[in-house]
């Protein structure tokens, strides 16, 4: 009986248990090669929004963190055993390539992804100047979740794309592979940066930082599957704090501008980070040199990556002009209440800056309680996001969940048990959205969709901000524990 519950046995168990799974739940009902060329496919689609479909899909999320919770605790236990940590490293790889030929089932970003690189390398436009629509004729724009929008996404994004589609070619295929390559490759960067994060930081939690990442649920079907360009972003910030150990203070700063010059939202990592170096350097002699040569290089960094791009159009443009969206956020919650009085661009507007600005005074505390020391930043950079995601991420969505998933082994131990409760509570977007609401739209839409929000936000984010708040009174009761990380 022993030998049954040895780790080593249990890790190899959940390792073959998760295979299945994926393979059951996920490629066999949803493969790639039979849908990939069927425009505007979602998960509510491909299931026929089906009651059994939807138990299927929940309980296999359900067995998959089962079995994640098992091989964290394995990895936890068993550190230095060479067979736990071979199938720790390794088992990853057969999860994500069973799910590289899963249809993206979570949203079809992909093809936008696939047309704006088209668009670049194909027809020698900026995705930041120019919209989808445009081409008309191209066979590819059936495809396109948004052909009225520039490209949201930074410069350095449109030229990961151009270099995919060039490598790719006219196949819409291959096109598809490449980006899931792309997106899970940054998977295993997190995981790897996380590991050597740890090594030095706390040498008995890197193989489970490792697991807490790569073995992650929602983190490969986001990114193996869904080939979501929020790894390759979060990659840059964990390559961040990795700099930011070894005193690389100025690559630190461009990390996190490559990061931004990515997605757009990686930019609330910069005062965490400035101040953290602020703080790290000895004099003010050292800091206005690190101030000069960090405004330098991020300047230069930026001028090159949008400058061929820029085609004398505002590159914000888009990202501003989203700023209207709303759903799953509680901002969206105030502006449908303050619409039944107010009009729908005040709404907008007040629900907007109410809750911008609370995120604002809240990253300005965070930023200034940083210490010097890596775990500081660590815990900094996680506290901004997650604030990030619940106040100030207007159009929320699950994949957002990756910008702290590989931050999480990095901060406390609360931030670990937070993020995965997180993990899992937001997959009440796709049963929502993919299946209960096509059940009865009827029911959903007499108050302009106030009821659903209430419904979604509320299994959504209620679950990981009370395990916060247990953590943080926990903290208050028995402060020594807060020395963890």
């Amino acid at each position: 009986m022993s030998r049954l519950r040895s780790p080593r046995v249990l890790i190899a168990l959940a390792a073959a248990l998760t295979a299945l799974v994926y393979a059951g739940a996920f490629l066999a009902p949803y493969p790639l090669l039979r849908s990939y060329d069927t425009p505007l496919l979602d998960l509510g689609k491909l299931a026929r929004y089906g009651r059994d479909e939807l138990l299927f899909f929940g309980g296999a999320y359900a067995a998959l963190f089962g079995l994640y919770a098992l091989a964290y605790e394995c990895a936890r236990r068993a550190t230095d055993d060479v067979r736990v940590r071979r199938l720790a490293f390794g088992a990853p790889a057969l999860f994500a390539l069973i799910l590289l030929w899963v249809f993206p089932i979570g949203a079809i970003d992909v093809y936008d992804y696939a047309f704006y690189g088209r668009m670049l390398a194909h027809y020698g436009v900026s995705p930041l100047s120019h919209k989808p629509w445009e081409f008309t004729s191209d066979p590819w724009l059936a495809f396109v979740g948004w052909p009225g929008a520039t490209s949201p996404y930074g410069p350095l994004w449109q030229w990961i794309s151009a270099a995919v589609h060039s490598l790719a070619g006219d196949s819409l295929l291959a096109n598809l592979l490449g980006y899931k390559l792309v997106a899970t490759a940054s998977m295993f960067v997190c995981g790897a940066l996380v590991y050597a994060v740890l090594r030095r930081m706390r040498p008995a939690d890197a193989l489970a930082g490792w697991v807490f990442v790569v073995w992650n649920p929602l983190l490969l079907v986001e990114m193996a599957a869904n080939a979501h360009n929020d790894g390759v972003m979060a990659a840059a910030i964990v390559l961040a704090v990795a700099l930011f150990q070894r005193d690389r203070l100025t690559l630190a700063a461009l990390a996190v501008t490559a990061a931004m010059l990515i997605k757009f939202p990686a930019i609330f990592a910069a005062p965490v980070v400035g101040v953290a170096a602020l703080r790290r350097l000895p004099g003010w002699t050292a800091r206005l040199r690190w101030i000069a040569a960090s405004t330098i290089a991020v300047g230069a960094l930026v001028l090159a990556a949008y400058l061929p791009l820029a085609e004398g159009a505002n590159p914000f443009a888009n990202v501003m002009s989203r700023g209207d969206l709303f759903t799953t956020s509680f901002a969206t919650i105030m502006m449908l209440a303050l619409q039944s009085r107010l009009p729908a661009e005040q709404a907008q507007l007040i629900a907007r800056t109410g809750m911008m600005g609370l995120f604002g005074l809240l990253l300005l505390w965070i930023a200034l309680r940083r210490r010097g020391d890596d775990a500081g930043l660590a815990h900094g950079l996680y506290g901004a996001f997650l604030s990030l995601l619940v106040l100030a991420t207007l159009w929320f969505q699950p994949w957002y969940v990756a910008w702290i998933i590989v931050l999480a082994p990095l901060a406390r131990s609360a931030s670990k048990r937070v993020t995965v409760i997180f993990a899992a509570s937001v997959l009440a977007i796709y049963f929502i959205y993919d299946f209960v609401l096509w059940w009865d739209p009827n029911r959903w839409t007499p108050d302009g969709g106030l009821m659903l929000n209430v419904l979604t936000v509320s299994l959504v984010f209620v679950p990981p901000l009370a395990m916060l708040a247990l953590e943080l009174m926990r903290l208050r009761i028995q402060p020594a524990a807060a020395g963890d990380g």
